[in-house]
């Protein structure tokens, strides 16, 4: 998956941030916490879920996660004053707040939907354990004849299971924004993995009865 935000782009499966094609240099740290953020720009993102998914739940102090968060605008050309990429929420945690275009990277295409994908077997392990976990996406339910007042539910239960999942480590969740940009496609879910470049995606139906 690439993730444009002019004159950047974040390439997950080449684990490389480029400024007008050009790569910039990154530790595998502060790259895993851009991409983290990127990936779930569709909401703000908790100090201590970011210690739990970029350090593995290790011990660390809230000095070294300021200290890569500033590498991170740093290679972003921002500061803690501007926050064009970047926003600090005080004493909650972090949200990328700049527009972004996702587009799968087609040269590394999907192997097969639940094996392997090309992304996993070449990008470096040290760099960022995103690319060698199990990856799902879970979609928008669709609601079978009128839901009437419930038609939120499609949209509240996958909300619900995003937020949930995303507690596992060994799981990479898509975030919310990217897979719900999907909703309104009658895609299979090969398809729909393929585009998002996963190896797994969750649907569902909504029916109200009576």
């Amino acid at each position: 998956m690439i993730y444009r935000f002019p004159p950047f782009e974040l390439d997950l499966a080449r684990v490389e941030l480029r400024a007008d094609g050009h790569s910039c240099s990154l530790e595998p740290q502060v790259f895993a916490l851009l991409a983290y953020l990127v990936e779930h720009r569709d909401r703000l993102v908790s100090r201590d879920e970011i210690f739990e998914k970029v350090w593995d739940g290790r011990i660390v102090t809230d000095s070294a996660l300021a200290s890569r968060v500033k590498s991170a605008r740093k290679a972003l050309g921002d500061d803690g004053k501007s926050q064009r990429f970047i926003k600090t929420v005080h004493g909650q945690g972090f949200r990328f707040v700049a527009d972004v275009h996702a587009q799968r990277d087609t040269a590394m295409p999907l192997s097969a939907f639940g094996g392997e994908s090309a992304a996993e077997a070449q990008a470096p392990v040290a760099a960022a354990d995103f690319a060698s976990r199990p990856s799902i996406a879970v979609l928008a339910f669709r609601y079978i004849g009128n839901p009437g007042p419930f038609v939120t539910i499609a949209e509240g239960l996958p909300h619900e299971l995003i937020s949930e999942l995303a507690r596992l480590r060994w799981l990479y969740v898509i975030a919310r924004g990217s897979s719900f940009r999907l909703r309104n496609q009658d895609l299979d879910p090969r398809e729909a993995g393929r585009l998002l470049g996963v190896r797994y995606c969750l649907s569902g139906t909504v029916e109200v009865s009576g």
